[in-house]
Formats: C-alpha cells, sequence, structure tokens
C-alpha cells in the first residue's frame, strides 16, 4: 500500500515562518497593551534536556499547550479534529520521541533520520512531525531573521495535525503523485505571464479581505471571478489540478493555522500577520509556498459570504469552486 503524505518541507515551514506571512520581519513592534488576548509563552521551567528521556521541557509543554486548545479547536467546526488523535513526534539526537496526551515515549530507529515538519502515515496510524522547538527556533534565526515564538511553534504542531486529520479521513493523494504535483507547479515560476495574472490576482483578494462598508465586495468578487477564468490559456490541465490541490490542502491548514494564532494573539496580530497585502516576493521562494496564502484568503471569504462552509467539507472540491458558490448564496 503506497503511503500517503503532505511534505511540508522544511523550507515550506520557513516560508509560514517567514514569507507567507508578508509582514513578519525583524522589525516586528512591540506588543501594546491593547494586545488582550491569550497569549502562548515560553514554559518558565529551565530549558534543559531531561536526563531520562532527552526531550526539553519546553517541548513536552508546548505540546500541552497544544492540546489545551482542543476546546477552542471544537468551535472552528471541523468535524472529529482531535490532536490526541495523532502522536506528535520530535526527532532528536538519532531518536523519536513521541507525545500522545500525557505518554512520551523514545523510539529507535526514528522513522526520518534527521527534523522534519509533515504529517505521515506510521504503521496503521498517522504522526505529526515537528523538530525540536529551540532547534528550529534557531534555524528559523538564521535562514529567515524572524522570531519563531512559541505561539509559531503551536500553529506548527496544530497545522500538521490539520493534515494528519485530511490524510485521515479525505485526502487520497499518494506521495507520488504530490511530488508530481510539485514538480508541475514549479513549472510555472519562469512564467512571466502566469506570475503577473497570479499577482494581479492577490491584489483582488487582498481588497477584499480588506473589504468594510465602503468597498463593494461583490463587485471585487465578480472581477474576480471573471480573472480566473484567464488561467485556463496559461496553465496545462497538470498545473490547473496542482494549483487546485495546494491552494485545497494547503491553503485551508493554513487557514486553519491563523484562526489559532488569531486565538492566541488577537485580532491584531492575526490580521498583520495573515491578512497582510501579497508581496511580490512571495511568488518566487518556493514553487507551492504562494498556495498557502491564496487558498487561505479565499476561505476567508468563503467564510464571510457562507459561514456553514464547513458543513459536511470532504476536501473534494476546489477553493475557486467553492468561493464561486458561496457568492450565489
Amino acid at each position: 500500500m503506497q503511503k500517503r503524505i503532505i511534505p511540508c518541507l522544511i523550507i515550506c515551514a520557513l516560508l509560514l515562518a517567514s514569507c507567507a506571512q508578508p509582514q513578519v520581519s525583524e522589525d516586528q513592534p512591540t506588543p501594546s497593551s491593547e494586545d488582550t488576548e491569550p497569549t502562548a509563552s515560553a514554559p518558565s521551567a529551565e530549558d534543559a534536556a531531561d536526563i531520562e528521556t532527552g526531550l526539553s521541557e519546553t517541548d513536552k509543554e508546548l505540546y500541552q499547550q497544544a492540546l489545551a486548545l482542543q476546546s477552542y479547536v471544537d468551535t472552528l467546526g471541523f468535524q472529529n479534529l482531535r490532536l490526541i488523535d495523532y502522536p506528535v513526534t520530535v526527532y532528536l539526537d538519532g531518536a523519536d520521541y513521541v507525545m500522545q496526551g500525557d505518554t512520551l515515549t523514545k523510539r529507535q530507529p526514528p522513522f526520518f533520520d534527521h527534523i522534519h515538519t509533515t504529517a505521515r502515515e506510521v504503521e496503521d496510524h498517522y504522526e505529526v512531525f515537528v523538530p525540536p522547538y529551540e532547534e528550529w527556533r534557531e534555524i528559523v534565526k538564521k535562514g529567515a531573521n524572524v522570531d519563531f515564538t512559541p505561539s509559531r511553534h503551536i500553529n506548527m504542531i496544530w497545522h500538521e495535525a490539520f493534515h494528519a486529520y485530511q490524510l485521515e479521513n479525505y485526502v487520497k493523494t499518494t506521495s507520488e503523485q504530490f511530488e508530481f504535483h510539485h514538480a508541475e507547479a514549479e513549472k510555472t515560476l519562469d512564467d512571466s505571464a502566469y506570475r503577473s495574472l497570479f499577482i494581479t490576482e492577490q491584489r483582488l483578494l487582498d481588497k477584499a479581505v480588506s473589504a468594510d462598508g465602503t468597498v463593494d465586495l461583490t463587485e471585487l468578487l465578480n472581477e474576480w471571478a471573471v480573472l480566473i477564468e484567464q488561467y485556463n490559456d496559461l496553465l496545462t490541465d497538470a498545473q490547473l489540478e496542482a494549483v487546485a490541490l495546494y491552494e485545497l490542502v494547503e491553503g485551508s491548514a493554513y487557514y486553519f493555522e491563523s484562526e489559532i494564532h488569531r486565538h492566541l494573539e488577537g485580532e491584531k496580530k492575526y490580521r498583520k500577520e495573515y491578512l497582510a497585502p501579497f508581496d511580490e516576493n512571495h511568488f518566487d521562494h518556493t514553487p507551492t509556498g504562494r498556495y498557502y496564502i491564496s487558498g487561505m484568503k479565499k476561505l476567508v471569504l468563503i467564510e464571510r459570504l457562507n459561514p456553514n462552509w464547513k458543513n459536511g467539507l470532504t476536501f473534494s472540491e476546489s477553493v475557486d469552486s467553492m468561493l464561486l458558490k458561496a457568492m450565489e448564496g
């Protein structure tokens, strides 16, 4: 049997930490007293490796903080999405440390021989793989000059748990098929006409997600609906399928992650870090990273038009199709 995998590779995680959130930079403002929403924080215990298990107290406690969000996640409408159902695995020094609820076990040999951010089928269940917090924080700081905060680590855990949920229940795409779609998406990187059209689409989406009572949302979305027809003349069927897959699978995970961040950090940071205007430079960072953003913003619009869109969701319909239907009422 072929294993099903959603490959959130290291470069994609870096994208989520920096590039896919265009406003994140070394010039992050200091939180003001106006930010009164609950915020994830680094554990107060000394971050020393536990001699018995090798896993740091930080990793254990951030996992417990993620678990504690279950009651909030239940309000988001994704039926039967439970973190406790998916072991969370951290690779460290040649071993896996597998957490599930209050249980921590050490596994050797490890499933991967390096740190990973992904959801993967392991024997008869799905697991979430995340890197050690402190090690990943240093990697992101050096690679993107971004502070990978405890909240972002919790976001990562839930993002990958969302993928495990998709794989277990809905998405039947194999790792080989994902590799094919990734290759097809990569072919669009040097297509200047596609780049121009995609950026134009993002400008429309940015206007739509930021629309208030002074902006005609219907007019913007009608303009968007006409615009996206042009993709059929620029992309092959395989490329159109790849774009639709990534907007659906990764866009929905990014949408879900953004709601976790909104809960942890508040409305102000949510809007700044997830709904900021699309940066043209992000088109070129990875073949698929741009679709985290475009898919997420379309789902934000679907939520506004049809708050019940998650009822009966099976991840079998493209985000564009869902948005067009939501526009019809």
